[in-house]
């Protein structure tokens, strides 16, 4: 929907501003913009994504809107399209040989009929990006601005390099469906590369990859972050780089209960007092690196048994699931929970005060995953298992975690799945079966 930030915008002063579009996996959008005041004038988003299989209903919803929009026939100062793409190859400028586009990136890309290849020049760099764009699309464009300049949708972050004083930095960009990561030292790029990435965990790995690759020190490397991204997952990041900033403001930190987190968690710091023993860093992440490969979190129900201090939910609530409840007798470590949920403004934790033996009974909710923790020195601490399978609370399919010490075995369980371990962590998963 457009956000007309001037309402007596006219045709006939175009001349003075310049038109932005952008065309990515968030859709089509585009924004004309006063450069000597700078500020925008009119901001269009589709409501509408690109989906790169089907490009020709791609470019025919964007014709659509070019027609129906009047002032995208006016005559601009300048006109620039950011292009989002993953087919693209850095040069330096010195190798690169005009009339060759095609031969070099089709080595490394699988390029198709319709694709077009296009050159953008980063002077400063001394290098050039080759990088692929359907001609459709492009086509369509023309029809209405005959002239203008292109540019991968990786460009930006090459060219504003200079903008942030870190020496070490990683550029992340994520849209669900492709992450883009640049990491430079000094201005200096260092790595430069486009992943395709359903779930943002997927993109997180594709980070700690650059972080692998490039050598640098976590505890001395800036992140800066752009795209879709939720407040929840940049404190995912945090968990792994001491400093994480936004990508469209380099001096605007983010709020402290981000910026401050360092890796393991050691912002999220119960009292000293609490009796809760934390499933550990080690085996969570272990734990969610086996889980984002079969479900999309965003679109599970999540129920937390024992849940202590809370870290498993919030893992989970990291990951963008929209439902969780945490039941947790003790009264502090539930009030615990309740404020650090409300400290991250998480809407979707859901935190139940209540034994939960009792809560099994009682509650008529189901849940596609039941995560239990229960303390190891439980009277009965293995007939724990059936008590929840027995019970209501996961639905057909549904997914039992169940973290104990290695002196319990369940593997001859009727529904045991399989054992992780991690350290001296155990899980058992176990599957509700349809007849069950």
């Amino acid at each position: 929907m457009p956000v007309i930030v001037n309402s007596q915008l006219q045709l006939g002063k175009t001349t003075e501003y310049r038109l932005s579009i952008q065309a990515d996996l968030n859709g089509f959008s585009f924004s004309i913009v006063d450069d000597k005041q700078h500020k925008p004038l009119y901001v269009y988003a589709s409501d509408f994504s690109m989906d790169r299989d089907d490009m020709a209903l791609f470019s025919k919803r964007c014709s659509e809107v070019l027609k129906n929009t009047p002032v995208l026939r006016g005559n601009f100062r300048k006109v620039e399209i950011i292009y989002g793409t993953e087919k693209y190859s850095l040069i330096p400028a010195s190798l690169h040989e005009c009339g060759n586009e095609l031969k070099e990136l089709s080595a490394l890309h699988k390029l198709d009929d319709l694709d077009e290849i296009n050159v953008a020049e980063v002077k400063r760099e001394g290098m050039k990006i080759l990088f692929a764009v359907n001609s459709t699309f492009l086509n369509i464009i023309k029809e209405y601005q005959p002239q203008f300049d292109i540019f991968p949708s990786v460009y930006p972050f090459i060219k504003f390099l200079p903008y942030f004083s870190e020496h070490n930095k990683i550029l992340f960009h994520y849209i669900k469906g492709a992450v883009n990561i640049v990491a430079a030292e000094g201005n200096r790029v260092i790595f430069c590369n486009t992943f395709p990435v359903i779930h943002f965990n997927s993109a997180l790995y594709f980070l700690l990859l650059a972080l692998k690759e490039t050598q640098f020190n976590s505890e001395l490397t800036t992140v800066y972050v752009g795209g879709n991204i939720k407040d929840l997952e940049i404190f995912d990041i945090s968990k792994y780089f001491s400093s994480v900033k936004y990508f469209r403001n380099p001096s605007t930190p983010l709020p402290d209960q981000f910026s401050e987190m360092k890796y393991k968690g050691r912002q999220i710091v119960p009292p000293r007092n609490f009796a809760a023993r934390p499933t550990t860093d080690f085996a969570k992440e272990g734990l969610f690196n086996t889980l984002v490969n079969s479900y999309d979190f965003e679109e599970i129900s999540v129920l937390d048994l024992f849940s202590g201090t809370g870290g498993i939910s919030l893992e989970f609530s990291s990951r963008g699931c929209p439902a969780i409840t945490a039941v947790e007798m003790n009264i502090a470590h539930a009030n615990f929970i309740k404020n650090t949920a409300a400290s991250l403004k998480i809407s979707g934790l859901h935190v139940v005060r209540h034994n939960v033996f009792d809560f099994l009974n009682l509650c008529s909710a189901k849940y596609d995953i039941v995560f239990a923790d229960p303390p190891y020195d439980l009277d009965n601490l293995k007939s724990i298992p059936d008590k929840i399978l027995s019970s209501s609370v996961l639905k057909e399919e549904g997914l039992l975690i169940f973290e104990h010490p290695a002196a319990h075995n369940f593997t001859k369980h009727p529904n045991f799945l399989k054992e992780k371990k991690y350290g001296n962590v155990h899980f058992s998963f176990f599957e509700m079966h349809k007849s069950q």
